[in-house]
């Protein structure tokens, strides 16, 4: 009984320390002694997810879900995470209606551009030009309308969303938009015309974290793709096996992910990383 009160204890510590992290974390074998150690950790992660709620501070206007605590087991080793509030991305009908002609006039290339309002509630939109060589199936936000984020937070606003299209493909981040995702607290929005009587919009957040893991095995273990010259991407699915290779991946983010590199010209790795893709839900606001 001791030991199940250590491993509730325990993981009860965890939980608060990362509440306003978001992360998983790993539960050392050696914090338990005993051989029943494992499955009391398990048992005791059961009885703590079913029972525990976390409450926060909330209003009508945060727009907010929250979620509950999770368990993962990745082999040997599990991970209690805990999902961050999830919040609603706000369109004004004016906004979602001006997504989806950018991106119809643009067809088949990808258009992309940038969405100023606060509080996840998108009021303006701005468009861009894609500076990107393939704009088939890539996209880059010129400089000059990222600067304009500045100019939204003089007047108290923000760059909500930088938002996309893809022109023949579903709504859902690619390894290419992954590798291109540097705002890691600003929304990323993708219209598909996949269909073009019916375009899809979605919300996401993609935040890249650089974990201390060997690249090169996971190279030899897992099908990576390359997704244009010298990128190349590896994606995994929510509730997917995980391979043992990927395990050390997980350290600060959770699947969905992407984990994508990049060589050099002599074929070296220059840089990788893995970017953890989160969905939000997208309300239209047909006041706005």
């Amino acid at each position: 009984m001791g030991l199940y009160r250590n491993a509730v204890k325990y993981c009860w510590k965890w939980c608060a320390g990362s509440y306003h992290s978001g992360r998983g974390f790993s539960i050392p074998s050696h914090v338990f002694a005993g051989p029943a150690a494992g499955i009391t950790v398990f048992n005791a992660l059961d009885k703590l997810l079913a029972k525990l709620t976390v409450f926060s501070d909330f209003s009508e206007s945060d727009c907010t879900i929250f979620r509950p605590l999770q368990w993962q087991k990745n082999g040997d080793r599990s991970y209690l995470i805990q999902e961050r509030p999830m919040s609603i991305v706000q369109l004004a009908r004016t906004v979602y209606d001006g997504i989806i002609a950018h991106a119809r006039e643009g067809k088949p290339e990808e258009i992309c551009g940038i969405l100023r309002g606060r509080d996840g509630r998108a009021t303006q939109l701005y468009r861009a030009r894609n500076l990107a060589d393939d704009k088939i199936d890539n996209y880059d936000v010129d400089p000059q309308t990222l600067l304009k984020q500045f100019e939204f937070e003089e007047a108290g606003d923000e760059m909500v969303a930088i938002y996309h299209s893809h022109p023949v493909s579903v709504a859902y981040p690619s390894a290419t938009d992954a590798w291109n995702a540097h705002y890691p607290e600003t929304y990323y929005l993708i219209c598909s015309l996949e269909f073009d009587d019916a375009p899809v919009i979605r919300a996401f957040r993609m935040e890249p974290h650089w974990p201390d893991a060997d690249l090169d095995a996971a190279r030899n273990a897992i099908p990576f793709d390359e997704v244009r010259p010298g990128l190349f991407g590896y994606f995994q699915d929510a509730g997917a096996p995980v391979p043992q290779e990927v395990g050390d991946f997980l350290v600060e983010t959770v699947p969905p992910l992407y984990i994508v590199f990049a060589l050099d010209g002599s074929g070296a790795v220059e840089d990788f990383r893995v970017v953890g893709v989160r969905e939000f839900p997208v309300h239209i606001s047909e006041g706005g």
